[in-house]
């Protein structure tokens, strides 16, 4: 076969090569977007929220927003608090998988000028690089919302972010396996999702004790810590941070309040605090579901009244003084040791 005969052949190939490519590429952005369990599941919660949102948002009063991770979600219970106080909340819980920048960008689109927005987010998204992990990439992405990826107009961001769209070769097994033995595809179902964007946790499951890293804040974190007061001040609400409600063995639990002191005194430096009774900590294992951050709801009505009463007595245009964190580490929340 002569030369002129290897180039033309070769024309038609690399057109089936890039047009394969292509198809593949359109096909990986459809499926995570639009069919991923995982993606859906949050897509919904989503969705619930907003819906929420606009029902507590008719009396005009501003809302006490927490946002945050599925610890979050698994905590607030928002219609309950919205009843019993008097003071519309919003439980906007997604998944600490997303990052804290994809949580904080889809935060702040849903408060308004007098709101207060309470960031209720695992140290560990704090601690390293604030760049959006691939689920956060995903969600962005399903839900029509990619400005919150903070690409820019660089063309590279654009492209990375597109490749993280691919479904990897461990999620096609797993989901490939459970359609084979009729099992559900995502751990979590649509029917745990309150009417109030809160999560129903409902089976008790071993999670190997409670978290037991321990964090710092990072430069990046403190970084986006500033970003999103600075945000909130031009925006007109109120952002605070506060810790989430996590299991802890009792025998830990002296050692985790020292360390969550140290933690919230480097945070403070950046943003105001909430400080709860106890931290957050809650050592009745058998108030928790399948991880640390995951509580049955009789645990978490108490909280959240707590944290509302809190977020309330900061709320307002300026800033105030919170609490020293170190004055709450005398005792546990209020369904701490039950």
């Amino acid at each position: 076969m002569d030369s002129s005969t290897l180039r033309s052949n070769r024309g038609p190939v690399a057109i089936l090569v890039a047009l394969t490519a292509w198809v593949t590429v359109c096909a990986s952005i459809y499926y995570t977007t639009r069919l991923n369990p995982e993606v859906r599941y949050f897509k919904r919660i989503r969705q619930t929220q907003q819906v929420w949102g606009t029902e507590v948002r008719t009396s005009g009063v501003p809302v006490i927003a927490i946002a945050g991770g599925s610890g979050t979600g698994a905590s607030i219970r928002a219609k309950e608090a919205s009843a019993s106080l008097g003071v519309p909340v919003l439980n906007l819980g997604l998944g600490a998988g997303m990052g804290a920048r994809v949580i904080g960008e889809a935060a702040l689109e849903s408060v308004r000028k007098g709101d207060t927005l309470v960031l209720m987010l695992e140290p560990s998204l704090l601690s390293g690089d604030m760049a959006p992990p691939p689920l956060g990439i995903q969600f962005a992405w399903s839900m029509g919302k990619p400005a919150w990826l903070g690409l820019g107009n660089r063309w590279t961001r654009w492209m990375s972010t597109t490749l993280q769209l691919r479904p990897g070769a461990r999620h096609l097994t797993s989901l490939l396996v459970k359609l084979a033995i009729r099992r559900p595809l995502y751990r979590y179902q649509e029917n745990q999702i309150e009417r109030d964007g809160s999560v129903l946790m409902r089976e008790a499951r071993d999670f190997g004790g409670e978290e037991s890293a321990l964090f710092k804040l990072s430069p990046g974190g403190a970084s986006w810590l500033e970003e999103m007061r600075r945000r909130g001040e031009e925006a007109g609400v109120r952002c605070v941070y506060t810790l989430p409600m996590i299991y802890c063995d009792p025998a830990q639990a002296a050692v985790r309040r020292e360390h969550l002191v140290a933690f919230l005194d480097a945070v403070r430096t950046h943003l105001p605090v909430l400080a709860t009774p106890g931290l957050g900590i809650n050592t009745n294992r058998a108030e928790f579901s399948d991880t640390p951050y995951h509580p049955f709801p009789a645990a978490t009505v108490a909280f959240t009244e707590e944290l509302v009463r809190a977020a309330k007595a900061v709320s307002g245009p300026s800033p105030a003084a919170t609490p020293e964190p170190r004055a709450a580490t005398a005792g546990t929340h209020a369904g701490a040791g039950r």
